[in-house]
Parts: C-alpha cells; sequence; structure tokens
C-alpha cells in the first residue's frame, strides 16, 4: 500500500513555488532543504536572532536507530532515517569536527537490567545540530529570516500573509510549513 499512496502523493503534489516555513531548528531547516532541492523558494522564519536557537542548539546529537525484539515499523523507518542522516552529514559537514560515525552504545537503564542489555549501534554517529542546520539552511534556494515572530497567517490572494505583531507583513508564500515547535 506503500507504493500506491506514494504514487497518488506524487500525482497530485502542489506546482513547485514559494513556501515559507516557521521554525528554523532540524525540523524546519531539513523541510526547508528538502523542498529547495525539488525547486521551491523557501523562507525560513525565526524568532531568533540566529537559526537553531532552541534544542537544535544543543552541542551534540546521537544518530541512533530505534531497535525493537519484531524490527516493527519504527525501528525500520528509523534505520532509513539513521542511513538518510549519515548521508547528509557526508556530504553537508566536515568529518571529525561536525560530526563522526563513531558508533553508539546505548547502556540500558538500572530497571532494564534483568531483561535488557547494552546495545552497540555500528552505524550510529554523533553530530552538532547547529552545523547540520546552518548547511542546510545555507542551500540554494533557501533564504533565512531571524528575529521574524510570526504572529498570524492570513490568507490573501492564493497565498499566504505571515504577519508580525504590529501586522506588517514578514513574508508571503503560497505554502506554509509549521515547525516551530
Amino acid at each position: 500500500t506503500l507504493k500506491n499512496t506514494r504514487q497518488s502523493a506524487i500525482e497530485t503534489a502542489p506546482p513547485v513555488g514559494s513556501c515559507a516555513v516557521i521554525g528554523a531548528g532540524l525540523a524546519g531547516a531539513s523541510v526547508a532543504a528538502a523542498l529547495a532541492r525539488r525547486g521551491w523558494q523557501v523562507t525560513v522564519l525565526d524568532r531568533a536572532e540566529a537559526p537553531a536557537a532552541g534544542a537544535s542548539g544543543l552541542p551534540v546529537g546521537l544518530v541512533v536507530p530505534h531497535v525493537s525484539v519484531d524490527d516493527c515499523a519504527l525501528s525500520q523507518l528509523s534505520r532509513n532515517g539513521v542511513r538518510l542522516m549519515l548521508q547528509q552529514a557526508r556530504s553537508l559537514l566536515m568529518e571529525g569536527r561536525d560530526w563522526s560515525p563513531s558508533g553508539v552504545l546505548e547502556r540500558a537503564t538500572d530497571d532494564q537490567r534483568n531483561t535488557a542489555q547494552d546495545t552497540w549501534h555500528p552505524d550510529g554517529a554523533w553530530l552538532k545540530p547547529a552545523q547540520l542546520v546552518r548547511a542546510w539552511l545555507g542551500q540554494p534556494g533557501v533564504s533565512f529570516m531571524g528575529k521574524a515572530d510570526v504572529r498570524q497567517l492570513r490568507p490573501r490572494d492564493g497565498a499566504w500573509d505571515l504577519l508580525d505583531a504590529q501586522a506588517r507583513v514578514l513574508c508571503r508564500a503560497e505554502r506554509v510549513v509549521l515547525a516551530n515547535a
């Protein structure tokens, strides 16, 4: 069913145009980069002055798949996510400085010790999330607007105006993605 679902989604995809993404963390930056690779002109807005100002600004993050005994859909999806994340790290970040395919040891917690064991993830890695966010936002077709506190979305003539607290238009786009939570 996934192939049928994907095919129908491709057939009904909106035409390439402009998109505003609210939120300049990992989620917003990754969406912006993916859209830009497909030809969209993307403006990423964030109330902070610089990207990755929230949790995506942590010094280091781990890239590790979810593991389950039955290899459930979540485990399969997370393995694909790890593969794609490592692909992005290899192409956009400096190995040893911004990321490393070091493998990751997942320690069982004290309350899991009697049933669970530590797990070594050879395909795991560490990376600096803010560096990845900056690399995604630096791709062609993506522009960043800091200190842009979007307070309201207003439809107008088939597009959206993104307004600040004084009802001034910060940006106008045909589509809007909310990645600010």
